[in-house]
């Protein structure tokens, strides 16, 4: 049976998906988890579905084309919260996709109303192609400011590819009317083969909508 490794615990393959949410779920604000493998989500119970992330986090591979996180068309892979902070480095994330009865709004990927900082990443393949009002926002990552506090967004070395929704094939920024969502795109970030889903759509790489901001 194939193993992959979280906080160098070896975990088998089958449950992996299972074993990141328990470990991000009983992780203390300001936490490294490490990944080595490939975890990947099945049908199996509880091995699958959005990591919500309430606390400041770190999670990192050491190779992003062999550390990979595959949730396999059936969910997004993460959700940070409000007062969440995620950091994420040397990992792919794969296959995400938003299903008719999850309730945010975007982010095929990663949905996130705190703040979050991507380094060394590849988002590939992931989508949010449901339609109607406040749906469908961003393919990759969904940012969206509903407190009254600033949130940064920022990528560096980081590649988004042929992901797809109704707005924002790539990334999707929301600002709310009393705060603002900063979205800085630094060095060594490629966008490339996002789509949308009609040519009603806004964004095909970055849609910036309300207070949202492009660094």
């Amino acid at each position: 049976t194939a193993v992959v490794k979280i906080n160098d615990a070896e975990v088998s393959e089958s449950e992996a998906w299972k074993a990141l949410k328990a470990a991000v779920e009983n992780s203390s604000s300001g936490d490294t988890i490490t990944i080595k493998g490939k975890i990947k989500a099945t049908s199996d119970a509880g091995n699958n579905g959005v990591i919500q992330v309430n606390k400041t986090l770190i999670i990192k591979g050491t190779d992003k084309d062999s550390d990979v996180l595959d949730a396999s068309n059936l969910s997004g892979i993460f959700a940070v919260t409000t007062n969440g902070y995620l950091e994420l480095s040397n990992l792919t994330l794969r296959n995400g996709k938003l299903q008719d009865t999850d309730e945010q709004s975007g982010g095929g990927a990663i949905y996130c109303e705190g703040s979050i900082l991507l380094d060394g990443i590849i988002i590939t393949e992931c989508q949010d192609n449901r339609l109607g009002a406040g749906k469908g926002m961003g393919g990759a990552v969904y940012c969206k400011n509903t407190s009254t506090a600033n949130h940064d967004v920022v990528l560096t070395n980081t590649v988004i590819k042929n992901c797809t929704a109704s707005n924002g094939g790539g990334i999707a920024v929301f600002g709310a009317t009393s705060a603002e969502t900063s979205c800085g795109i630094g060095k060594g970030v490629e966008i490339s083969g996002c789509t949308l889903l009609s040519t009603s759509g806004k964004g095909k790489a970055v849609y910036i909508k309300g207070k949202g901001i492009l660094d």
